[in-house]
C-alpha cells in the first residue's frame, strides 16, 4: 500500500509521460527522461515488477536508436538487474548480467577492470543460483586474466583465488576448494616469506578448509583438532578481527558437533569481545548476542533463552529508543516465548 504522495508522484509522472508521448513521440529524449523518472517513481515504492516493465521499454528503444551494444544502455541495464535482483529472478538477471559483459567486453577487452567486474557480478549471480560449475569457469577465467596481467602473487589474483576457493565449497567440492587454498599458501610462502603474516593467514585458511571439510563428513574430533591449532596460530597474532573469525568458526564447529556447552562458553567469549571494540555498532553486537541466543534454544535452555533476548532488548532500547521499530519487533520475539510457554 503506497502513501498519498508517493501515489501522487505517479499520477503525475503518468501523466507526463503521456503527454511527451503525444508531443515529440516515444523515441525523443523527453520520452525517455519521463519514462526514466516515472520508473523511478515505481522503485521508490517498491514496485519493482511495474518498474521492470518500463526499464525493458526503455532499453528497446534504445536499443532501436543506439544499436544493442551502446554504452548508453548500460546504466537502465544495471537498474534493471539490481530489479531483478530485488525479485530473486535470478535466470533474468543473469540475462541481463551477460548482455552487460558483452558490452564491456566488445567496447574495453576482456582484460579492462569494468570487464572482470562484470564478470565477478555474473559469477555471484550463479552461485545465487546454485549454478556452481557455470560460477566456476568464469572464476577460473578472471584468475587467468589478472594472473596473465597482474601475477599470480598479486593482490586481486589472490582475492579472486580466494573467491573460487568459496564457489567449489558451496559447491560441495571440498577437495577442490582445499587445492586452491593449498596454492594461495604457496603463493604467499614464496613472495612474502613463510613468517609473514599474510603467508600464516593463509596457511589458517587452509587449514579452516580442511576443517570444514571434516565438519561436512561429520568428523567432529578431526575438525575440532585443527581448529584448536588454528586458535594456537592466531593467538599468537596481534590481529583482533582475525580472532574474532577464528572463534567464530569454532563455535561453529562445537555447534555442528552438538557440544553446545563448549559453543556457548566461546559465543559468551565472543559477544563480550565485540562489546568493547570501540567500532562495534548496536547491530554487531546484536548479531552476536542472537547467535548466542539461538544456541541456548537449540540446547533446550529457553530460560537462558530469553535472558540474552532481554539484554538485546536492552541494547536496542539504548541505542534506537524504546519506540523504534527493531526494538518493538525485538519485544515481539520475547512475547513469542512466553506465548510458547503457556501452551
Amino acid at each position: 500500500m503506497i502513501n498519498v504522495i508517493d501515489g501522487i508522484k505517479i499520477i503525475a509522472a503518468k501523466s507526463k509521460l503521456k503527454r511527451c508521448v503525444v508531443k515529440f513521440g516515444k523515441e525523443r529524449e523527453e520520452t525517455i527522461a519521463a519514462m526514466e523518472y516515472l520508473a523511478e517513481c515505481y522503485r521508490d515504492t517498491f514496485d519493482y515488477p511495474s518498474a521492470i516493465e518500463l526499464k525493458k521499454d526503455i532499453l528497446k528503444i534504445k536499443s532501436d536508436l543506439y544499436g544493442e551494444k551502446d554504452w548508453r544502455l548500460l546504466e537502465d541495464m544495471r537498474d534493471l538487474l539490481f530489479y531483478y535482483k530485488l525479485e530473486y529472478d535470478y535466470p533474468a538477471a543473469i540475462d541481463i548480467s551477460k548482455s552487460i559483459l558483452k558490452i564491456h567486453s566488445d567496447l574495453n577487452g576482456m582484460e579492462s577492470e569494468t570487464t572482470i567486474r562484470a564478470m565477478d557480478e555474473l559469477a555471484e549471480l550463479y552461485e545465487h543460483a546454485r549454478d556452481y560449475s557455470a560460477a566456476i569457469e568464469i572464476r577460473k577465467d578472471m584468475i587467468r586474466i589478472l594472473s596473465d596481467l597482474h601475477g599470480e602473487a598479486d593482490w586481486d589474483t589472490i582475492w579472486k583465488m580466494r573467491d573460487l576457493a568459496y564457489c567449489y565449497r558451496r559447491a560441495g567440492d571440498h577437495s577442490a576448494a582445499i587445492e586452491i587454498r593449498e596454492n594461495i599458501a604457496r603463493i604467499k610462502a614464496y613472495s612474502c616469506g613463510e613468517e609473514d603474516e599474510e603467508t600464516i593467514s593463509a596457511r589458517v585458511e587452509l587449514m579452516d578448509e580442511i576443517a570444514y571439510q571434516n565438519q561436512k563428513t561429520g568428523d567432529f574430533s578431526a575438525a575440532i583438532e585443527v581448529r584448536k591449532e588454528i586458535s594456537g596460530i592466531v593467538s599468537g597474532l596481534d590481529n583482533k578481527y582475525f580472532s574474532l573469525w577464528t572463534m567464530r568458526e569454532f563455535a561453529d564447529c562445537y555447534q555442528d558437533a552438538h557440544d553446545f556447552p563448549a559453543a556457548i562458553e566461546l559465543r559468551k567469549e565472543i559477544v563480550k569481545i565485540v562489546k568493547g571494540l570501540p567500532e562495534s555498532r548496536e547491530s554487531d553486537v546484536v548479531w552476536e548476542m542472537e547467535k548466542l541466543e539461538d544456541l541456548y534454544k537449540e540446547s533446550g535452555d529457553i530460560p537462558a533463552a530469553i535472558e540474552v533476548r532481554k539484554e538485546i532488548i536492552q541494547v536496542l532500547s539504548d541505542s534506537l529508543g524504546k519506540r523504534d521499530i527493531e526494538t518493538v519487533v525485538a519485544k515481539d520475539k520475547l512475547k513469542d516465548y512466553y506465548r510458547e510457554a503457556k501452551q
